[in-house]
């Protein structure tokens, strides 16, 4: 039979439930909406608010702790040295260090023409300039520049940027060395003093006026060292630090004006003069007295000749014997009468000889031992006779006198090659003596 679900004990006493209704909702307000929304809305505004004022200050702070370290900033370097979170005194202590090591080994060797010297700290005391040096390289983030306002940055936003700027591309110093620049050139002076030397000239070293035999000294050659140029090359080694490389110079040769060789060659007779005597004993004695008294004379160079001072005054004391002699137009007897017939002779060899005449008077009237116009009077002491040697070697004077004859002969360096000089005269005018 078909299943009857009400036959069964669990339908049996069910019975339908009439259903029940769910009550309303009430409708949504629209304003409380909207006012939570308004609410979400400022909170996110005030988070961001919040964050922007947040970040800004962070990062203001962080600029403000890295400007305020009192350590050098990164990317500085000094002498190759960097010096970041080194104080001051750390980064002196530490380049100190090291400049008193170069201190320690400075040793510059110097060396001219084979000769050595050492310069040491002890001859030039020198420093490096740490100080000046570190104290820029500290002021980097720490100083402000006269063009901050016209680029609109801050003085603490431009310090800022110059510590990124030299973290970056980094800032280098070199320290320099400071001395006294009068230590340099005393020592450049010093050397140069031990180096330089005038040449020496060979010179006529022994004359024998009786065999006319002479002997030349050696001829030395002279140096003359550039202090300046070795002042300047010190300065540059210290200056640079390069304390051991060696200053090599050489200084410049002077060479002597007068040479042994040239002496030998060139050294001989330059000039002879005689005259003849007459019969006077008397006057023949004292011209005898005075060429002994001129001969063995050597004239250095540049130097002059008197006869008087050579001969000295002539008195009876001396020997000599009252002779005539002419003085102011009148002829007299004197003590040195016929002196002036010396100093004519030499007169005529000095001239031919190339000597510089300086001081010469004629007699009042013609003599008869030379031509017109050749003749040297002298008076003592105000009537002179003076030449000067102008060569650069010097001339010897060899005068003597024998059977009636006066010779003078000069000694020296010979003109050129060929060369020689005559003296003449030209008769110009005739004046009657006063009666």
């Amino acid at each position: 039979a078909p299943y009857d679900p009400m036959q069964d004990d669990e339908w049996a006493d069910h019975k339908p439930q009439p259903v029940q209704k769910l009550p309303p909702r009430p409708r949504e307000n629209p304003l409380w909406r909207n006012l939570a929304l308004i609410m979400l809305a400022l909170l996110l505004l005030m988070a961001f608010g919040i964050y922007r004022f947040q970040s800004p200050n962070a990062a203001f702070q962080k600029q403000k702790a890295l400007l305020a370290q009192d350590t050098f900033f990164p990317g500085i370097y000094v002498d190759n040295m960097p010096l970041e979170g080194m104080t001051y005194q750390q980064a002196r202590q530490a380049l100190g260090q090291h400049d008193a090591h170069q201190e320690k080994d400075m040793a510059l060797p110097v060396e001219v023409d084979g000769k050595k010297w050492l310069i040491t700290s002890q001859e030039v005391p020198f420093k490096r300039n740490i100080d000046s040096v570190l104290n820029k390289a500290y002021a980097i983030g720490r100083k402000g520049f006269p063009w901050v306002a016209e680029n609109g940055q801050t003085p603490f936003n431009t310090r800022y940027l110059h510590t990124q700027q030299t973290k970056r591309d980094k800032a280098f110093f070199s320290t320099g060395v400071t001395y006294s620049a009068k230590d340099v050139r005393r020592v450049a002076e010093e050397i140069s003093g031990q180096i330089n030397r005038e040449a020496v000239n060979a010179v006529i070293s022994t004359f024998d006026f009786n065999t006319r035999a002479f002997t030349v000294t050696k001829d030395v050659p002279g140096a003359k060292l550039d202090t300046e140029e070795l002042y300047t090359r010190l300065t540059q080694a210290l200056n640079r630090g390069d304390y051991t490389s060696q200053v090599l110079m050489y200084s410049q040769p002077i060479m002597p004006i007068v040479t042994s060789v040239e002496l030998q060659n060139g050294f001989a007779l330059l000039s002879t003069f005689t005259t003849n005597t007459g019969s006077n004993q008397n006057r023949n004695v004292n011209i005898s007295l005075a060429a002994k008294a001129i001969n063995g004379t050597a004239l250095m160079p540049g130097e002059s000749f008197s006869f008087n001072r050579t001969t000295g005054e002539r008195t009876t004391d001396k020997g000599y014997l009252p002779a005539p002699a002419i003085a102011d137009g009148t002829t007299f007897e004197e003590p040195g009468g016929g002196v002036c017939q010396v100093s004519t002779t030499l007169f005529n060899a000095a001239a031919m000889a190339d000597m510089t005449i300086t001081i010469r008077e004629p007699h009042a009237w013609p003599v008869t031992y030379v031509d017109k116009g050749l003749d040297a009077t002298v008076n003592w002491p105000n009537l002179d006779f003076q030449f000067r040697n102008d060569k650069k070697t010097p001339v010897f004077i060899v005068a003597s006198y024998q059977d009636k004859k006066l010779t003078v002969e000069l000694y020296g360096m010979r003109l050129g090659n060929g060369e020689s000089i005559k003296l003449e005269t030209e008769l110009v005018s005739t004046t009657q003596p006063p009666q």
